[in-house]
């Protein structure tokens, strides 16, 4: 018992390993060691169900060090504070079933003799388990896209080429197999194979990351507004008018017209299609042919929608409600079965918005087709929307809720891959951090810390790189998949006849 108790522990920490590359230290080779570990351990365990507890305590260990700043949004309402160390565990324990899912094939595929001389097909065989089980945890109940395997290499946009043909679900893919293959090779000490694997997929990366040259047709000005608004008082009565006055003296500065200010996401904690003399006195502030994307709530037809509003100095010129609600932040699953309060404020669940849309705004000779999106909804990979082209993404969060953990630059980090994706710019917009502006490989041009007050002035460039992925979304991994079964197979033949040879 006492042995069993030091191999949990082990994995447990293994876990724990693995993660850091999405947290604190920008190295991915880090993450090969947590799974060799794993590996190991997998490869002398005796049953099947010492596998799947072995592979649970992997996944916890790696999703509560990985995620442990999901606790912090708890820390501001008294009634859910008891609850604050204890739903890290909970998620951590949900997420780690995922990975016990991939493990039940796993234990199979490499207690298989025959399936390990054929070391290249087996590992392709088990990425896709643990990919499938990324995948799941991706669009079940709602969706937790957070820190996917593919985001290890966000350290450099060098490295993130490749998500513009094949999506940050191909490069996760990818990178779980180059894990899994270096992870085999030295538990088959074949060090020399190794090393070449350890360095070939990085230098393939770099490879696919050289850029296009970006077309452009015109710039525009526009001015990101980061107010900094502790969570605490962001809906305070009594602060409201001071949060206001901050937003506006950020963004109405003397020194130049810019012609889009955004501001993040509820920057105006009311229901702005109600509220007739808020609109009246913002429309009056801004000059012609200037715009201002805000967040706000609407209300219509007793639902309520967290939305995005565009407004012009003739008042709302349109509006976009947000698609991917945050499960237990905006809406309790099953709440017919459940009658928690949401994190957000109010008794109420939001509602789903009806679509994806533009938003364009003419500025002197050029056109700004903004594709909006709230907060959540940037860390999910979408395809151009049917027969409409944008040429700019801008998503606007709060990220308050997360304090001083690394919840805010994760949340970043996710949101990033959609102007890969796409090729398109991409302008991030919180309100306590972290804001930033990104072209259309991926690149930061400015940003702005977290937990710091300010503003930046930009110049956009009006460009689109219309990419693979942007036209064929998913379907991309399918031919990715195939091309990769293939080279595995051929590999695995040209192995075995070597070896034969010799």
């Amino acid at each position: 018992k006492l042995t069993m108790k030091k191999e949990y522990m082990k994995l447990f920490f293994a876990g724990m390993l693995s993660s850091f590359p999405f947290s604190f230290i920008p190295f991915p080779p880090i993450t090969i060691i947590g799974f060799y570990i794993f590996f190991k351990e997998l490869s002398v365990s005796t049953c099947l169900k010492n596998s799947v507890i072995l592979a649970f305590f992997f996944g916890f260990g790696h999703n509560l060090f990985g995620m442990h700043w999901i606790f912090f949004p708890l820390t501001f309402d008294a009634n859910l504070m008891y609850l604050a160390p204890i739903i890290p565990i909970i998620f951590a324990s949900f997420f780690a079933l995922f990975i016990c899912f991939s493990s039940l094939f796993v234990h199979f595929i490499i207690k298989k003799t025959l399936l390990m001389r054929h070391i290249y097909l087996s590992s392709v065989l088990i990425a896709i388990f643990f990919y499938t089980g990324e995948f799941l945890r991706s669009k079940l109940f709602g969706g937790f896209p957070w820190n996917l395997y593919g985001h290890i290499w966000s350290f450099s946009e060098n490295f993130l080429g490749i998500v513009k043909y094949i999506g940050i679900f191909g490069l996760s893919f990818l990178t779980i197999l180059w894990i899994v293959l270096v992870s085999q090779k030295i538990l088959l000490k074949q060090f020399k194979d190794t090393v070449i694997l350890l360095l070939i997929f990085p230098a393939f990366l770099l490879f696919t990351g050289i850029s296009n040259e970006e077309k452009t047709s015109g710039s525009i000005k526009v001015r990101v507004v980061q107010p900094n608004i502790p969570q605490d008082k962001k809906w305070s009565r009594e602060h409201m008018k001071y949060n206001m006055n901050k937003l506006i003296k950020l963004s109405f500065k003397e020194k130049g017209s810019p012609s889009l200010i955004i501001w993040p996401e509820v920057a105006v904690p009311e229901f702005l299609n109600k509220s007739k003399g808020t609109i009246e006195y913002l429309s009056k502030l801004l000059p012609k042919e200037t715009y201002l994307l805000l967040g706000s709530l609407r209300i219509e037809d007793k639902e309520i929608f967290n939305s995005s509003y565009l407004l012009s100095n003739k008042g709302i010129i349109d509006h976009y409600d947000k698609l991917k609600l945050v499960p237990f932040g905006e809406f309790i699953p099953f709440r017919d079965f459940f009658s928690f309060k949401k994190l957000t404020e109010g008794k109420r669940d939001f509602s789903v918005g009806v679509n994806r849309k533009i938003m364009p705004i003419k500025v002197k000779k050029s056109i700004l087709k903004i594709e909006p999106s709230i907060c959540y909804e940037g860390i999910f990979p979408q395809k151009r929307i049917n027969n409409l082209e944008s040429n700019v993404l801008i998503n606007i969060t709060n990220d308050a809720w997360f304090g001083t953990t690394t919840g805010p630059s994760q949340h970043l980090t996710a949101t990033r891959f959609r102007s890969i994706e796409r090729g398109l710019p991409l302008i991030r917009v919180a309100n306590s951090g972290i804001s930033a502006i990104y072209n259309g490989s991926g690149k930061l041009l400015d940003s702005i810390p977290l937990n710091q007050e300010g503003y930046i002035d930009f110049d956009l460039k009006i460009s689109h790189l219309d990419t693979i992925y942007s036209n064929y979304g998913d379907k991309t991994f399918i031919v990715m998949f195939l091309i990769v079964l293939f080279l595995a197979i051929f590999l695995d033949f040209f192995s075995i006849k070597k070896r034969l040879n010799n």
